[in-house]
């Protein structure tokens, strides 16, 4: 049975003032947003339309793309690369700090910012993670934790 529900025109228009607001970033409308009961949005291309979904049976679509949290929108790895030309809130980190963050620890940080950042090495977005007290939180799934 399908567990997700399309998001209306209202709530897609959130979450696109959310992001222009977090990240400063224009996300396309070009996709379709579900919503799960969890508060986790995927995204899917419009070209699904033209599948007959009701003759096969689907747990899910799309890509998971963000949850959406009290205090703000926190990215799924996958999302944080959509939003590659994001021009607010990122953190960059050395080498050090992206082979810890990768392992799932939590990294310090000399930054007096709070909220969701995007992580970037290099040219490369790995993730969001919430900054607090100049921690950043992480939030790398233990299934792709590098061990």
């Amino acid at each position: 049975m399908f567990k997700q529900q399309v998001m209306n025109s209202k709530e897609v228009s959130s979450i696109l003032k959310k992001l222009k607001e977090q990240f400063d970033i224009e996300f396309s409308k070009d996709y379709y947003f579900f919503k799960n009961n969890k508060n986790r949005v995927f995204i899917i291309s419009k070209k699904l339309q033209y599948f007959e979904l009701d003759k096969i049976r689907v747990n899910e679509l799309g890509l998971y793309f963000l949850t959406i949290e009290e205090d703000g929108l926190r990215l799924s790895i996958e999302g944080s690369q959509l939003l590659r030309n994001a021009k607010k809130n990122i953190i960059s980190l050395n080498e050090k700090q992206f082979l810890d963050w990768m392992k799932g620890f939590d990294i310090n940080i000399d930054d007096e910012r709070n909220g969701y950042m995007l992580v970037k090495f290099g040219t490369n977005f790995c993730g969001c993670g919430k900054l607090a007290n100049g921690v950043l939180y992480n939030f790398v799934p233990k299934a792709r934790r590098v061990k």
